[in-house]
């Protein structure tokens, strides 16, 4: 069970922004989460976005129950991701004479091209080769466009209900992500969509790292410049309006970058997008995964 010293909510994911900390954070398979927002939270939050308190605590319960549930079949939706993308790589192979694994891969996902990489053709998994690197383990996870996601329920941020982030078009060595005031590990002091050193294969306990199917590398600088270019602009503390481009919450951002490359990584398609929501989409193929 998780305790809180205070919550205020103004509400990050699952709209719930903690002051304080969890006692834990790793959550095992079949484990009750209980809600940790409490009648003062949901009637700040339904002050904020004008809703009733009962229209807001359905809300609030709807997207917990939804979010530990997931939880449990993350690691599931990573399996049946990486089948399909073997079907379909397999198909591919089987309706031409001359074409090899690596090439039909690249097919699929063309950024791979000039990528060092490993296809494992019985479980259709990804992986890219590690450079060199001075340090033990090298934290900077994925290249120029790619989706980064955590479901870890606490970080060092204070948040639960995951994260999401791109990988910038000007170096791999940096992110674009967006934090409420107070949540950025590394720059608490600031709001919204913000630079972040890419240390995502260290930062969190549970990580996943996703290519988007059929993208150009020409699409993926474009998404990571996309998102570049909304740096300074303030967070979105109204998650049901994931259209606006005046202000960004991570995932909106994220999925914002690639829906204005013309690529649909909203799993769910309602109203908000949830860090979970990208993980789900049958547009993505994984290349990471860490504690899942």
């Amino acid at each position: 069970m998780w305790k809180f010293k205070k919550v205020a909510v103004v509400l990050m994911f699952f709209n719930i922004i903690a002051t304080g900390s969890f006692e834990n954070n790793n959550v095992s398979a079949n484990e009750t989460l209980e809600t940790s927002y409490t009648d003062e939270d949901v009637a700040y939050y339904a002050e904020l976005n004008n809703l009733s308190f009962e229209e807001a605590k359905t809300f609030l319960d709807s997207a917990w129950e939804e979010y530990s549930e997931y939880l449990d079949h993350w690691s599931e939706e990573i399996e049946n991701q990486n089948k399909q993308f073997k079907d379909e790589v397999d198909e591919l192979i089987d309706s031409s004479v001359d074409k090899d694994v690596k090439e039909a891969v690249i097919d699929l996902l063309p950024v791979l091209e000039d990528t060092n990489f490993v296809y494992n053709s019985e479980t259709g998994e990804i992986s890219y080769l590690e450079g060199v690197s001075t340090l033990a383990v090298n934290p900077v996870l994925g290249k120029k466009g790619n989706i980064l996601v955590t479901l870890d329920s606490s970080s060092s941020s204070g948040y639960f209900g995951g994260h999401a982030a791109i990988v910038s078009d000007y170096s791999s060595n940096w992110t674009v992500e967006a934090f409420a005031k107070g949540f950025s590990p590394q720059s608490p002091k600031e709001s919204g969509v913000m630079w972040q050193i890419n240390n995502w294969r260290t930062r969190y306990k549970t990580v996943a790292g996703y290519n988007v199917k059929g993208a150009t590398s020409t699409d993926y600088s474009k998404a990571g410049k996309y998102a570049e270019s909304q740096i300074g602009k303030p967070y979105n503390f109204d998650f049901t309006d994931k259209k606006t481009t005046s202000s960004f919450y991570c995932s909106q951002l994220v999925w914002r970058a690639w829906k204005k490359q013309g690529y649909e990584i909203d799993g769910v398609s309602n109203g908000v997008v949830w860090p979970k929501d990208l993980t789900k989409s049958k547009n993505v193929v994984p290349f990471h995964k860490k504690g899942i």
